[in-house]
This record gives C-alpha cells, structure tokens and sequence, in this order.
C-alpha cells in the first residue's frame, strides 16, 4: 500500500509572510523617491546670516571688470537660507558682471525638492536628480524690487556643445520667487554650466540685483508651465544616459528581488 507523505505547511518562509514584504518593497521605493527628488543651489552668501558682509559662494564670481557690488536686504523662496543678497557694480569699460559656475559631474545636489512643489508662479518642481547628461532648468532669485534701473536683465546660460539661452528680464515688480529663466542640455558629462547676468542699459547704481541660482535636472519630465526660453537641442545621440545613484541602484535591486520574492510566494500558494 502506497504511503501517503503528511501534507506541508504552505508558507512563504519560516516565520514571513508574503504581506510583510510587500509593505517593505512599496516603503523602499517611497523613500528612492524621496531620496531621488533633488536639485542644486548656488545661493550668493553663504554665511547664513542677512548683516551686510558677505562670503562669496565658490560658484559665484565677478566678470569682465567688474570687482565688487553692494550688499542688500535677503530674498526668501523655497530652500533658501539667511544671506545678503547684491546689487550694482563697479563695472566701468563693461556692463557689470555676475558669473555662476555649475558643474554637475562634481557639484551634488544639495537642495531636496518633491516633484511638484510649487517654486512660485505655478511653477512646479520635475523632480529629476542632477549629476549627469540631462536638460537642466535654471531659476534665478533676487529680493523683491522697484528700482532697477540698469534696463532689463540679461541673462545668459551656457555649456559646450549646445546653443547659449539668452533671456532679457524686467526685475521690477518681481522677486521673492524662483524664476525661470530657460532649459539647457548638458551633452559633456565633465563640462560646466555657466549663467552670466549682466545690465542691458547701464551700470547705473542699482543696475540689476541677485540673490541666487537653483539648476534643477528635467528627468522625469517637467510639470508645469514652459519656461521663459525655448529649450536647447536634445542630447546627443549615443551620449551616456544619466548615472542612477548607487544608493539609487541598491534600493531598486533590493525591491526588485522583494516583489519577486513575493510574487513567486503567491504563485507556490496558488498551486499547491
């Protein structure tokens, strides 16, 4: 007479079930996307405090011959910190100068920022994580306004291998807000980008203001309105794809093999 084998307990592993797992696998994947939300500031002082000296960001610089500019009330928006913003300039031969230097393959994020959040005006965050080969929006910040009167602000943003975006502004009645001022490819993974503000008119005592740069990577896609400027060429083809993050890669491979894990538990309680 056959012998009939005492039936087994059906369980996923000792002492687990399926459920736990799958709780653990969507927690990991929130926090990834917490963690992966993130963009880099270039805030003009870097003292923390709004008291008239200021410690120039290693980012920022003067331009042409322009030295030096003078120190004004802080400008408050979202991931800022206390600091004093500039105005003016003691350009002679040259408009007045400000230079800042991004370079994402060495600079790291440094700002946190949900996809979605608000910036100002309806503009809302992409989300995306900069390092790398991507579109990059840039914004720019200053203090609110009345008195420019350098004539419009010009902006100017530029990398290697793509066309510059050249965007004139009106300061006035404006600020206190992230503005944004045009996207640009980055299609050197080693290269910089560079924004250079300047006065369209004259360098008149209060030719332009600034308080900071926010260069937010567009991957995902952007929400929100477009921006100011038209958007650069797309990236090169064949150009590398944006490095994920090791902490990035070890959280998604960790949350692949947990829904794995959990599906094949399924499937086994399914058939037995």
């Amino acid at each position: 007479m056959e012998a009939i084998s005492p039936r087994r307990k059906k369980t996923a592993l000792p002492g687990i079930s399926r459920y736990p797992l799958r709780i653990l696998a969507a927690l990991l994947l929130f926090n990834f996307a917490q963690a992966a939300s993130a963009a880099y500031l270039l805030q003009i002082d870097t003292d923390g405090a709004d008291d008239g000296p200021v410690s120039y960001n290693a980012g920022f610089a003067f331009g042409n011959d322009t030295t030096t500019a003078s120190q004004s009330a802080v400008a408050t928006a979202y991931g800022t910190t206390p600091g004093d913003s500039i105005f003016g300039g003691d350009g002679n031969l040259d408009p007045d100068t400000y230079i800042y230097t991004y370079t994402p393959s060495t600079d790291a994020d440094n700002l946190v920022i949900p996809q979605g959040t608000d910036l100002g005006s309806g503009n809302l965050a992409s989300g995306g994580v900069g390092g790398g080969i991507a579109p990059y929006r840039v914004y720019i910040l200053y203090p609110y306004t009345e008195n420019v009167s350098g004539g419009p602000t010009r902006y100017t943003i530029s990398t290697p291998g793509a066309a510059d975006v050249v965007v004139d502004l009106d300061q006035n009645g404006a600020g206190d807000e992230w503005i944004p001022i045009g996207d640009i490819t980055l299609v050197d993974p080693m290269a910089a980008i560079t924004v250079t503000q300047q006065p369209t008119v004259s360098n008149s005592f209060v030719s332009m203001r600034a308080f900071a740069v926010l260069f937010e990577a567009q991957i995902p896609p952007p929400l929100g309105p477009p921006p100011l400027a038209p958007p650069s060429p797309p990236v090169t083809p064949g150009a590398d794809a944006v490095a994920v993050p090791a902490l990035g890669v070890w959280a998604l491979a960790l949350l692949s093999g947990l829904l794995a894990l959990a599906g094949g538990t399924a499937m086994r309680w399914r058939h037995k």
